[in-house]
Formats: structure tokens, C-alpha cells, sequence
């Protein structure tokens, strides 16, 4: 990607000058390890200066930072929610950039899940909405004519970036 592509995507409301500077500063430090005190020496700027502009960077959209979550977070998660609610299993869904990508995880989990778990003469509560409904479409589910589905009006978003569906099954 070139310089010019680069700063097409950053916000106006700073300098083209003050933009480049940031981003010479934000790539020696996030791209090229440079630490604060080396970047205040090369550039002649207090080390807390540094610490400003990295944070204007992020703040100006020049640096995106993304945190990529280890399953052990999500398993953690899961161990609360079994707690709290007395449930046998959560199924966790971490963010994803928009609804469409996190309505497929949620409902590629809760698939698999449903085709390791149902067994004949299974009876099976399920929440009502997009999110439940796309399950049905996801590749793997099992045939309907195994289960009796029951529907209740509830879905249930947990803060925390997770969505949680309550599915409680009975023989």
C-alpha cells in the first residue's frame, strides 16, 4: 500500500504535516519496536510528547490496535456463565467486525453443538430472532423430525462482547 492510500483513510482534521509525523512515529514504534525514549531522541521531542502522539495516532484512526482473544478467555467466560446460571454448557461467540460474521459464529457453534447433543425424542427450548433462526440454515444441523422445538420469546446479549443463547434440552 502506498503512502498516498495510507492517508486517504485518515481524518482531515489534522495537517497532512502533522499526519505524516504521526504516522512516522506510530510505525517506528508499533511496526518497528522503536521504544518512546529512542523516538523522543530521533525526533527531539520529550518522551511524553511521544506518549501524546501515539495516542492521538489511535485516536485520529491513523493506528488501529486489535486484540485477538485467547480461547482460555472464552473459557473462563463460559465456566461465569455455568455458575451464575445454573446451565450445563455456554457456548461463547466472540466479537466479530460486523453481524453477519458474528451471526455465523453463533450459529456454526450452536450447530454443532445441537448435531453432538440431540438424540431422538429430544424436546428442545430455543429463543425466537435472527440469530436462532439462522442455526436452521447453517450446514450440519440435524433434521428437525428428531426433536420437538419449543419457542420462547427471549434472547438473551451479555455485555463483555459475547451473545448467549439459553438452549435447554430434555429427554
Amino acid at each position: 500500500m502506498e503512502k498516498s492510500e495510507i492517508m486517504s483513510n485518515v481524518p482531515s482534521n489534522i495537517s497532512q504535516e502533522d499526519s505524516d509525523l504521526l504516522t512516522e512515529i506510530s510505525v517506528a514504534y508499533y511496526q518497528d519496536g522503536a521504544t518512546q525514549e529512542e523516538i523522543s531522541k530521533k525526533f527531539a521531542i520529550s518522551r511524553a510528547k511521544v506518549g501524546r502522539m501515539l495516542k492521538q495516532a489511535r485516536d485520529e484512526g491513523i493506528v488501529e490496535i486489535t486484540v485477538k482473544y485467547h480461547p482460555v478467555f472464552s473459557a473462563k467466560i463460559e465456566q461465569r456463565l455455568i455458575e451464575r446460571f445454573g446451565v450445563k454448557r455456554a457456548l461463547i461467540a466472540l466479537d466479530q467486525p460486523n453481524e453477519e460474521l458474528q451471526r455465523s459464529q453463533v450459529s456454526g457453534l450452536v450447530s454443532n453443538y445441537l448435531s453432538s447433543t440431540l438424540k431422538d425424542g429430544m424436546v428442545v427450548t430455543v429463543g425466537q430472532g435472527r440469530n436462532v433462526s439462522s442455526v436452521a440454515h447453517y450446514v450440519g444441523v440435524i433434521p428437525l423430525e428428531i426433536v420437538s422445538l419449543f419457542v420462547v420469546l427471549a434472547e438473551y446479549t451479555l455485555g463483555e462482547g459475547c451473545l448467549m443463547l439459553i438452549i435447554s434440552a430434555v429427554s
